[in-house]
C-alpha cells in the first residue's frame, strides 16, 4: 500500500508576502522622490501626456493641501477676555461699593436720621408695583424734609427727585400739592409708578375707601371709621332697620348697589352719600388722630427704577450727598 504524503497549508506570509513587499517598496519610493513635498504632489489630479505629445505636467483640482512652511499662530479675539477682565471689575468695583453702602447705612441708623428701610419693594418686577420705603426714627431729634431728595440706583446709574404731596387730598378737585415733612416717628412709601389718584399724598384714616376700585401696594390700611359710628354721626341712627343693615357694612366700603327699598330713604341716602372717602374726609379731618404720618409718595415712571439683585439705593440730598444707602 502505497503511503498517502499530507500537504500543510500555506501561511499568510507565503500567499501575502510578495503583496506586502511591493507596497512597501512603492511607499518607499514615493518617499525618497519628494513625497508630499513634490510640486506634482499639489499641482493637480491629472497628468498630460508624456514628450514629445505634450509636457507631462500635472493639472487639474489640488488633492492635497499646500505643506505648511511655518508653525501656524492661532490668534484668538481679545473680546472676550475683556468681556471677563470688565466683569470681574464690575463684580470688584459692586462689593466695594456695597461695603460702603452698608456703613453709611449704619451710621444713619445711628445718626437717628433719615434712613432707607427694607428693600423687598425694591425687588417686585413692575413699575406700578414697585416701592422703597424711607422712615424717620420716632427717637428722631428734629423733623426732615423729604421733598426735594433724590433717590439713585446704582445699579443703573438713573437720580429721581422725590415729589411734593397733596396732604389732605378730595377726590374730583385740583390738588394743591407742597413739600413732605417727616416728624419723628413717620414714614414715606415711594412707588416706582404713578399715582392711582392723581397725586402723592399722606394717608388718613378714610383712605382705606380707595382701595376699593384703585390698587395700591402695598394696600392702604383700613382704619376707616365703622359704618355704625357714622351712623351715629350723619345718620338715622334711631331707625333700628337701618342700623341693622348699616351694622353689616364692611369698614372703607361704599355701596355698589341701591340700598334695599325695604330701607327708609333717609337711611338709603345715609349709605349712598355718606359711607364714601369725600364724606368721610370731611366729618374726620379735623379730628387729633385723622393723619396717620404715612405718606404715599409717586415717581411717576413706566419703567422699574430698581434692579432685583446687585443694587444699592442710595438716597442723596440737594448736593448729591449720600444720606443714606442699602444693597442687597
Amino acid at each position: 500500500m502505497a503511503d498517502s504524503k499530507k500537504t500543510s497549508p500555506k501561511g499568510f506570509h507565503s500567499e501575502f508576502g510578495w503583496f506586502i513587499y511591493g507596497m512597501l517598496g512603492l511607499v518607499a519610493l514615493w518617499f525618497f522622490s519628494g513625497g508630499a513635498q513634490r510640486d506634482i504632489a499639489r499641482a493637480g489630479i491629472y497628468l498630460k501626456p508624456l514628450a514629445p505629445i505634450d509636457s507631462g505636467q500635472a493639472y487639474g483640482s489640488k488633492y492635497i493641501s499646500e505643506a505648511p512652511n511655518k508653525k501656524t499662530v492661532l490668534v484668538l479675539p481679545d473680546t472676550s477676555t475683556n468681556i471677563i477682565k470688565n466683569t470681574e471689575g464690575t463684580i470688584a468695583n459692586f462689593f466695594e461699593d456695597a461695603q460702603s453702602a452698608s456703613q453709611i447705612h449704619g451710621i444713619s441708623l445711628l445718626s437717628k436720621t433719615l434712613t432707607i428701610d427694607g428693600v423687598a419693594g425694591a425687588q417686585i418686577t413692575s413699575p406700578s408695583r414697585e416701592y422703597t420705603r424711607i422712615v424717620l426714627p420716632a427717637d428722631a431729634k428734629k423733623s426732615e424734609t423729604l421733598s426735594g431728595l433724590s433717590l439713585k440706583s446704582g445699579a443703573l446709574g438713573i437720580s429721581v427727585i422725590i415729589p411734593d404731596a397733596t396732604i389732605i387730598p378730595l377726590q374730583g378737585v385740583v390738588y394743591r400739592t407742597e413739600p413732605v415733612k417727616l416728624n419723628p416717628g413717620d414714614r414715606a412709601i415711594i412707588s416706582t409708578g404713578r399715582s392711582p389718584l392723581g397725586t402723592s399724598f399722606e394717608v388718613n384714616i378714610c383712605s382705606g375707601y380707595l382701595n376699593q376700585f384703585q390698587e395700591y401696594v402695598p394696600d392702604l390700611r383700613r382704619d376707616c371709621p365703622t359704618p355704625i359710628n357714622e351712623l351715629k354721626l350723619a345718620g338715622p341712627y334711631n331707625d333700628s332697620l337701618c342700623r341693622d343693615f348699616v351694622d353689616s357694612i364692611p369698614r372703607c366700603t361704599t355701596s355698589r348697589t341701591t340700598p334695599p327699598s325695604t330701607l327708609s330713604s333717609s337711611c338709603r341716602a345715609f349709605v349712598i352719600e355718606k359711607l364714601t372717602y369725600n364724606s368721610c374726609v370731611t366729618r374726620h379731618k379735623n379730628d387729633t388722630d385723622f393723619l396717620t404720618g404715612e405718606w404715599r409718595l409717586f415717581l411717576g415712571r413706566t419703567e422699574e427704577l430698581w434692579k432685583n439683585k446687585q443694587e444699592i439705593i442710595r438716597l442723596l440730598n440737594t448736593k448729591g450727598e449720600t444720606l443714606d444707602a442699602i444693597t442687597y
